[in-house]
């Protein structure tokens, strides 16, 4: 009896079967582990639940096992948690702020000092200033958000997991576990703070060390990757050339046309794909910010909606055939 956990955090799309192919035998020395963590940047939408949330879905629950069958192993498939927008408009009004930035200790790095911190301060007179937004958080960063999503996460794991089926020890064995991520430092840091939740430090021996597996950015297939997959370029290609494609774009011309003005990128190429407005709306939405305006022209809600049901559409279609 095998269970597979879609993965509840931020911008987390459901999970079809197909996609377990993504997933590597989880064989560590002739051991398969129990659970098996795969924390990517993309997941499928193969079917969308009735009650799906772009910014925060569900968490997982406790479904009692079967009588008649014994469970083997989970599998668990999950986004990195709430970031900021890996795309930058032209002119940013907005502060995304990362507290998990500040105040560092030298303790992470090959010299401990303990007692001393430092902590990241964006120079605010900088004559590019405008064209990126305030605060001390990249683009593309997981949050503090994000960071709280996966470690609530985690935790409610191991209130299923260890506590109430007993499936997982209380206290940390490396072989019960296999995590995979793509090599993506928000990827990455969710993975940390959801094995925080799922096994606290007071349930690890001293000097635990977990092993996040990852691929070469060029080889993984993680996310759709066209570099180890050309074909996957061709198709999408293939698609946004596509009638249907195109005369889905045509019904939303009006709208795509407003954000553009709105965010001031008309005519600006790097935003000829509109995924990546899209993505930088969707953060403002999801973190509650505001929208973008120019003159008396503002991007709506609505709008965001509806425009990212065309993004959604650029890559997911691939999968469908």
């Amino acid at each position: 009896y095998q269970r597979r956990v879609r993965g509840p955090t931020e911008r987390n799309f459901s999970l079809g079967r197909s996609f377990v192919g993504f997933l590597r035998p989880c064989r560590m020395n002739g051991f398969v582990a129990r659970l098996s963590f795969f924390f990517s940047l993309f997941l499928l939408a193969f079917s969308a639940p009735v009650s799906y949330s772009y910014c925060q879905a569900g968490l997982p629950a406790y479904q009692p096992t079967p009588s008649n069958l014994k469970m083997k192993m989970v599998q668990v498939f999950t986004r990195h948690g709430d970031r900021t927008p890996a795309s930058v408009l032209p002119v940013e009004n907005v502060t995304y702020t990362c507290k998990s930035n500040e105040l560092m200790s030298l303790e992470s790095t090959s010299v401990a000092r303990d007692g001393h911190y430092r902590q990241k301060v964006y120079i605010s007179n900088n004559a590019f200033s405008q064209n990126i937004w305030k605060g001390n958080c990249k683009p593309g960063q997981l949050s503090d958000v994000g960071i709280t999503q996966h470690h609530v996460m985690g935790q409610t794991l191991r209130e299923i997991y260890v506590g109430k089926f007993g499936f997982l020890d209380q206290s940390f064995d490396p072989k019960a576990l296999f995590i995979r991520s793509t090599d993506v430092w928000r990827t990455i840091q969710s993975a940390e703070a959801n094995l925080l939740g799922l096994y606290p430090p007071d349930s690890r021996p001293p000097g635990t060390i977990i092993d996040i597996n990852v691929d070469p950015a060029s080889v993984t297939d993680g996310y759709p990757n066209t570099d180890p997959c050309p074909r996957l370029a061709q198709l999408q290609k293939k698609i946004q050339t596509s009638a249907a494609w195109v005369q889905r774009e045509a019904a939303l011309s009006n709208v795509i046309k407003k954000i553009r003005y709105a965010t001031r990128t008309t005519g600006v190429s790097y935003f000829d794909q509109v995924d990546r407005l899209a993505d930088n709306l969707h953060c403002r939405v999801c973190t509650k910010l505001s929208l973008p305006c120019q003159a008396d022209v503002c991007v709506s809600q609505d709008d965001t909606t509806q425009l990212f049901k065309v993004a959604c559409s650029t890559v997911l279609p691939l999968f469908f055939h």
